[in-house]
């Protein structure tokens, strides 16, 4: 960045920081040019730098990212709790820069899409990834929303920071209790029983009795928590930036949105009613829940076979071998049998290491048929859950866990891995022999 600008000056003078959507203002200059891109990261950072204290913050430079207090700065002008500004030192970038990420990360669930030590490098920042890790802040604290701070604040020391739970909005009631080892209730904190589909809460015997009673609720579904997926439990069933139900589901960023995402941060974007997308979901499901019936039963025969046949046959090789040693040693009589305690070692323990591999494959294979069994049941359940929003949401944790079978069911080498050379035995028993009598 070429020009130098006093950030205070800058939003005194308000000539830019006016009704300016930062979020906007990032996604235009992307694909404009550098000179651009330049005046944009200015002007994002320079609003709420600028409002800070000018005593403190007066060596902050909005176009100098590698020494990290930009950064650290932005941070402070939204949670001054989660870091200690005053300790930190312009001479220290690496450290600033690290601590600014690693708050970021761990208080704002902002990913560190950033590495430290390519911003100090003068030939390596890239602008447009700069931008876009900027252009985060403000998805996390758009707005008037204030991000949860921690309770102590970070050391700008070697402390590991303790992480919190920040959102910028109420988590429903039914989600944080399903973490919990016992749902409870979502009025009296009793042990809940039942769970409303339409509502996505759970409450117990006593108080269903009042939800049925409302006239709002008491056409609704309710059935027995029991019979309710864990994971629909924990879905999120509304913006947790705007605190309303969502509506659409936009295709150019994938995921539920509410009515006042429409007008902010998904405006033009191309969005679907959410049943489509769960229509669409629920044939993936079908879809998945056959591949997954397909791999476990490959799977459970692959499982009979190796302890059927194969685990069978480890003993046989390893009999074999140890009977034609023991049959051939016998003919040398007492002069090689220091020769006959060798080689029954070796097959012993190749024996061993090839049960030893037998067991873990056949623990890894039977790992991989429980964890396929537990999503095809999952899913299986996940298929009664009327409600689109826990559907998809519940679907999508779901998809993620699925793990690829397709080494599980790979044909395992069935070769022993050892043998018995009798020219080779005879050989060193007759060398045994001859050196035994010294006959040479």
């Amino acid at each position: 960045m070429k020009a130098s600008i006093n950030v205070h000056d800058s939003c005194k003078s308000g000539d830019f920081v006016k009704a300016h959507n930062p979020v906007k203002i990032v996604r235009r200059a992307l694909v404009l040019d550098n000179v651009r891109e330049n005046e944009t990261v200015v002007r994002i950072l320079a609003y709420p730098i600028g409002r800070l204290p000018s005593a403190l913050f007066h060596d902050v430079n909005v176009e100098i990212f590698s020494d990290g207090l930009a950064f650290c700065a932005l941070i402070h002008a939204y949670c001054p709790d989660l870091l200690e500004y005053h300790k930190l030192s312009k001479e220290n970038p690496l450290k600033n820069l690290n601590i600014a990420f690693n708050v970021a990360e761990q208080h704002l669930d902002i990913p560190k899409l950033l590495d430290p030590k390519d911003i100090i490098e003068p030939d390596k920042p890239d602008e447009k990834s700069i931008m876009t890790y900027i252009s985060s802040f403000y998805h996390a604290m758009s707005g008037e929303l204030k991000m949860t701070a921690a309770q102590t604040p970070i050391s700008t020391g070697a402390q590991t920071p303790v992480k919190t739970n920040v959102t910028t909005g109420s988590q429903l009631p039914s989600i944080s209790a399903a973490q919990s080892h016992v749902t409870k209730c979502i009025f009296c904190d009793s042990p809940a029983v039942f769970h409303c589909n339409e509502c996505v809460t759970a409450f117990c015997q006593q108080c269903r009795v009042k939800h049925d009673k409302l006239p709002t609720t008491h056409n609704h579904t309710v059935i027995d928590l029991m019979k309710v997926d864990p994971f629909s439990l924990k879905a999120t069933t509304m913006c947790l930036y705007h605190k309303s139900e969502f509506l659409y589901y936009c295709k150019q960023c994938y995921h539920l949105i509410c009515g006042q995402c429409i007008t902010t941060d998904h405006k033009r974007h191309e969005l679907t009613d959410i049943k489509t997308i769960a229509n669409e979901r629920r044939e993936k499901a079908v879809k998945n829940i056959s591949e997954l019936k397909e791999e476990i039963e490959k799977i459970s025969i692959k499982i009979k076979q190796m302890k059927e046949v194969e685990q069978h046959k480890i003993q046989k090789y390893a009999q074999s071998a140890l009977t034609d040693i023991d049959e051939t040693a016998k003919k040398m009589v007492q002069a090689i049998s220091f020769k006959k305690e060798i080689k029954l070692n070796e097959v012993e323990n190749s024996m061993e290491i090839e049960k030893e591999d037998f067991q873990y494959d056949l623990a890894n294979k039977e790992c991989v048929y429980k964890q396929h069994t537990a999503s095809y049941e999952s899913l299986q359940r996940l298929m009664d859950v009327s409600h689109d929003i826990t559907f998809i949401t519940s679907y999508e944790t779901l998809e993620r866990d699925m793990l690829d079978s397709g080494e599980s069911v790979e044909k395992r080498q069935q070769e022993p891995l050892y043998g018995f050379d009798k020219k080779m035995f005879v050989q060193e028993a007759v060398n045994a022999i001859v050196a035994g009598f010294e006959m040479r």
